[in-house]
């Protein structure tokens, strides 16, 4: 059983434009929720690039080790994170970054999504059996992603100016 919950934004930008600044992968901590990063790749970003990122989600610090695995420019941006804290454990997840052109500019549409087989935690496959996983997000991570959508909007649209 998998499992993915996705947001959107309509950002007034041409995909390009958004794109490009996906794949400045440093810059992911003025908007994201990162307090720290490190990148682990030289030159420009590639399928295979890593990096590693700190950040706050609630009350739990986030470790993550992050790789990219698809990049299809302006359209599709995608890495794998493994993610380590006190509460989950440790937990593989897919980030996806999709980019439409839309007459407003370019809807962008993040997914996350995990498969339990990548968890180790019983109780976090166990939560995303009974779909408690879906409340969490609905309630609480919603609201992170949308904050996290609405500072890279605002990036990108000062960028442009």
């Amino acid at each position: 059983m998998s499992y993915s919950f996705e947001r959107s934004i309509i950002i007034h930008a041409m995909p390009e434009q958004v794109y490009d600044n996906l794949l400045d992968v440093a810059s992911h901590k003025k908007w994201g929720e990162m307090t720290e990063m490190e990148l682990l790749y030289e030159g420009p970003v590639k399928v295979g690039s890593r990096w590693r990122s700190v950040g706050v989600m609630g009350k739990d610090v986030m470790r993550d080790e992050c790789t990219i695995v698809a990049l299809e420019r302006p359209h599709l941006f995608q890495f794998h994170s493994v993610s380590q804290n006190s509460s989950m454990g440790t937990v593989g997840m897919t980030f996806t970054y999709r980019l439409e052109k839309v007459t407003e500019g370019t809807r962008v549409t993040i997914s996350r999504g995990f498969v339990p087989d990548e968890m180790p935690n019983k109780m976090m496959r166990f939560l995303l059996q009974v779909r408690v996983v879906r409340l969490i997000d609905i309630f609480t991570t919603a609201k992170i992603i949308d904050r996290g959508l609405a500072r890279l909007r605002e990036y990108v649209e000062q960028a442009q100016k």
